[in-house]
């Protein structure tokens, strides 16, 4: 009976330690929206080519964020939105993980401003 016990805490353990470190990251997949779309004509014929998907993936622990095919560097600046109001604006990456943490809101969006385009994204915690 011992040996069932001392199996099933180190199991129960192993899954609250994993639980915790899913909870440390979270990814979060973004749609590119260019300054010039609402310009844009529809092609009249032919097929449309599937965007390559974007993903933003956010350590809460190190208080990183990496975005791909995004140079950090060309950021302009980050902004959290829920309903119609900006609850955040920062050019600071940190800063905006720190506003994602202390916001009271569970679900939020995220908008990435680069120079020709914008990154949005929907966060839920």
């Amino acid at each position: 009976m011992k040996v069932f016990t001392k199996h099933l805490m180190s199991i129960l353990a192993f899954l609250f330690i994993s639980v915790i470190a899913a909870n440390a990251q979270t990814a979060i997949q973004f749609k590119q929206i260019d300054d010039d779309d609402d310009f844009k004509d529809p092609p009249e014929r032919g097929h449309r080519i599937p965007t390559r998907p974007i993903i933003g993936h956010i350590d809460f622990t190190n208080m990183e964020m990496t975005i791909t095919g995004v140079n950090e560097d060309d950021i302009i600046s980050y902004e959290i939105w829920s309903d119609d109001a900006c609850l955040a604006s920062t050019s600071d990456s940190k800063q905006l993980i720190d506003a994602i943490l202390t916001t009271e809101e569970n679900s939020m969006i995220i908008v990435i401003n680069l120079p020709d385009r914008k990154l949005i994204g929907f966060y839920t915690r």
